[in-house]
């Protein structure tokens, strides 16, 4: 196999990044195989293009992986059975390997014919509206991924931690070339760490998205990411949406932004964490946080007839506000004990507010 050094570096940079640190040397190597450099964690598979024909499988160790992103030019790659000979211009190297089959048992790869086509740019911009509601630490749980609910005319997509829900969605049909597979609804749960690995390898043109049993398959013109779903019992997050009288007002997502960012200079700067209050009155917006050690107010414009107090975790509101893109969002508040709702064009985010003692 002979390949420019510049072709697959940047491969390579990518699958280091989830090879296990501590694998006994078995995973901590990467698979070359159908024209494909291949790296797993355990938990999800990914598998980067290079354009170059092979005659047989084999895998590079850490250290050939290594030594060939401190080589440069042509580099000519050799696998005799336990032994990797790296020949790039006057350098020659050697290195023990372990067999293909010790690598990976099977082809994560595998799917049928049944998918979804994606733009890639509109999956990625879905991912990431709701990706900082996931409990990012409750791994194999339900509240750990992103969750992907579709019938014949919505797609909708989820992530919960029980603090805070976002929501988007997006219509599909025949303009977006998706087919739905196994009937009229799919229903998924995409672990947080895939997407998050998605979202980094910043893929463009379509996603081909498979499901095949308890596993998910993305595939564009340059990687495949193949991972287990997380399965268990679904949280029914419409159960959480609050009924009743409401008050409302309407602010400038960019100006709360700012006004939030400086408010938790002071919210966070002391051992314990204050809530952020927003007190809405004659068409202003009071932004405020009180501490032993300081305090803060400012003021913005807000639109809306009704006077309210809300008590707020002003992190989790900043994460949601940064998770929409228009200029204006719509707030709703309920109750003390009732989440806090903000909604943008497709978009919406609950928060629980927090409870303050009189």
């Amino acid at each position: 196999m002979r390949i420019a050094q510049s072709l697959i570096a940047d491969q390579l940079k990518v699958l280091k990044t989830i090879m296990p640190p501590k694998a006994s040397g078995l995973l901590e190597a990467i698979l070359v195989k159908d024209s494909y450099l291949i790296a797993d964690n355990f938990d999800y598979t990914i598998g980067t293009l290079v354009p170059v024909q092979m005659d047989e499988p084999f895998v590079l160790p850490k250290k050939a992986i290594e030594m060939i992103e401190n080589l440069s030019g042509d580099i000519e790659i050799d696998a005799d059975g336990a032994v990797i000979r790296l020949t790039c211009g006057g350098v020659k190297s050697q290195f023990s390997t372990v067999p293909v089959e010790k690598f990976l048992v099977s082809n994560p790869f595998d799917h049928g014919e049944s998918a979804f086509e994606i733009d890639a740019d509109l999956l990625c911009d879905k991912f990431s509206s709701v990706l900082y509601a996931c409990a990012a630490n409750d791994k194999g749980k339900t509240t750990g991924g992103v969750r992907l609910l579709g019938d014949l005319a919505n797609l909708e997509f989820s992530a919960l931690d029980g603090f805070r829900l976002a929501l988007d969605s997006m219509p599909y049909g025949d303009e977006l070339d998706i087919v739905i597979p196994y009937g009229e609804e799919l229903d998924i749960v995409i672990p947080y760490g895939v997407v998050r690995q998605i979202l980094s390898l910043k893929p463009t043109g379509k996603i081909f998205i498979f499901c095949e049993g308890n596993r998910v398959i993305f595939e564009t013109d340059t990687y495949i990411v193949s991972s287990k779903l997380i399965t268990g019992q679904r949280l029914d997050y419409t159960a959480v949406f609050p009924k009743g009288d409401e008050k409302q007002f309407v602010v400038n997502r960019v100006d709360l932004l700012g006004a939030l960012s400086r408010c938790l200079i002071c919210a966070m700067g002391d051992q314990r964490k204050e809530p952020v209050q927003l007190d809405v009155e004659n068409g202003t917006l009071y932004v405020s946080t009180k501490t032993p050690t300081s305090t803060y107010e400012e003021t913005i414009p807000a639109r809306g007839p009704d006077e309210m107090k809300i008590a707020i975790d002003g992190r989790y509101l900043t994460d949601a506000l940064k998770s929409f893109g228009e200029e204006e969002l719509t707030i709703r508040y309920f109750h003390s004990l009732k989440p806090l709702v903000i909604t943008g064009k497709s978009g919406t985010a609950l928060l629980l507010p927090v409870k303050v003692k009189a």
